[in-house]
């Protein structure tokens, strides 16, 4: 991962040109490459000695819930989602929904609600994501191309479209972060013509952070994604590698999975340190299959999806033939991790790779500052963490009618066996 120099800017390239820009830097590093790799190598090794510590971290699980959702009858019959959520400052919490957020006082048990599905200046189409800001949270309206912002009272603070920003990607990038500065923070690609490729690469990222007026600004520059041009098709390779990001007030990380630790930097572009990577895990022969299988039933599922829009003559063109998957490249080693957020308390939490097979998943947790493993906690699969305060996590949980609630619980030491 490289971090651009503040008065350069990315120009635009070929596709192409950018993964063969982007080898011959990896390949062939230039004396500046060279004298950075030589001036932070022992840093490097010093801090991999330092926060060797405890490798992993005691095991710890959910434990006692302190809130649910479901004992409070206005969030029992409003939540149906939960797209995010977040403890705030005090005893707040807000969850968001689709198109409205509610602002929950845990100790009073008071609710507040913002937003509501419509076109309007405090309405939502649907909210897709949800960010921490330094002051707020920033909430990603998907099919308006708009960003809200709230405060940690519900407050409306403004709002920003962001139509007319000039994005390499044909389709709106997911919005990855808040920039220390407010402004928000894009993962953004551009793909290679289908009629351009063939074979298997990387589509590269920029991350983009975009001011009121649509300039954007490179924050990072990654690898991306592995991604395979075929003769029938596109799309990711199997258990591929990619590059994730997370962010707080101070820092933002960047996690390129098939590197052998996690970028630590400050907003002004210096790196601070770097955290190891987990080990990856071999992929089965079977976890190989079922990853074929769900693949290849893609059409399917789309036009299941589509089935409950249109029309029976508009469906009559779609085809739902199944894919063919057996010759789709595929990794042998998965990445090691699959997810990264950064909690309230500015802990970097790493989720381990998660297989469809498995009925659990893992978390790993760090202290930035100092770079120290604090702990691992286990979730059940169908348990979705949203946030994390001091000993408590926020879980998205569903009942036996696959309702959503949200739990608080407390984390407690579990068994390693």
């Amino acid at each position: 991962m490289t971090v651009p120099d503040k008065p350069n800017r990315w120009k635009h390239v070929a596709g192409i040109a950018i993964a063969v820009t982007l080898a011959f830097l990896l390949l062939n590093p230039s004396g500046a490459v060279r004298r950075w790799i030589a001036a932070t190598s022992l840093e490097w090794d010093e801090q991999r000695r330092e926060a060797a510590g405890p490798a992993t971290g005691r095991l710890m699980l959910p434990g006692e819930s302190t809130f649910d959702s479901s004992d409070h009858p206005d969030l029992a019959d409003a939540l149906s989602f939960i797209t995010a959520g977040f403890f705030l400052p005090g005893d707040g919490l807000a969850l968001v929904e689709r198109t409205e957020v509610h602002f929950v006082d845990m100790a009073s048990a008071e609710t507040s609600v913002f937003g509501g599905e419509g076109g309007g200046p405090r309405e939502f189409r649907r909210i897709s994501r949800a960010l921490r800001g330094p002051e707020s949270i920033a909430l990603w309206d998907i099919l308006r191309r708009r960003v809200v912002w709230l405060d940690h009272d519900g407050d409306f603070l403004r709002d920003l479209s962001y139509q007319g920003a000039p994005f390499k990607s044909p389709l709106p990038p997911p919005p990855v972060a808040v920039h220390r500065d407010g402004r928000v923070v894009f993962g953004d690609s551009q793909s290679r013509a289908f009629s351009d490729f063939r074979g298997r690469t990387w589509n590269p990222i920029e991350y983009v952070a975009v001011n009121d007026e649509g300039e954007l600004e490179v924050v990072a520059q990654t690898r991306g994604y592995e991604h395979y041009y075929g003769n029938d098709g596109s799309g990711g390779v199997l258990f591929g590698h990619r590059s994730l990001m997370a962010a707080s007030a101070d820092h933002f990380v960047i996690a390129e999975t098939d590197q052998e630790a996690i970028q630590v930097f400050r907003w002004d572009g210096s790196e601070v340190r770097r955290i190891p990577m987990p080990p990856p895990a071999r992929v089965s022969a079977n976890q190989l299959r079922v990853a074929r299988e769900y693949m290849a039933a893609m059409p399917s599922r789309h036009a299941e999806m589509l089935s409950t829009v249109w029309s029976e003559e508009e469906m009559a063109d779609v085809d739902a033939s199944p894919l063919a998957m057996d010759l789709w490249p595929a990794n042998e080693l998965a990445p090691p991790i699959d997810s990264v957020f950064i909690d309230f308390d500015k802990r970097l939490w790493m989720r381990e790779y998660h297989f469809t097979d498995q009925d659990s998943v893992t978390w790993r947790v760090w202290d930035l500052e100092p770079a120290t493993a604090l702990f691992r906690i286990r979730l059940g699969a169908d348990e979705r963490l949203l946030d994390a305060r001091g000993d408590v996590v926020l879980l998205r949980r569903t009942d036996e009618f696959d309702v959503p609630r949200a739990v608080v619980s407390r984390v407690v030491a579990g068994n390693e066996r």
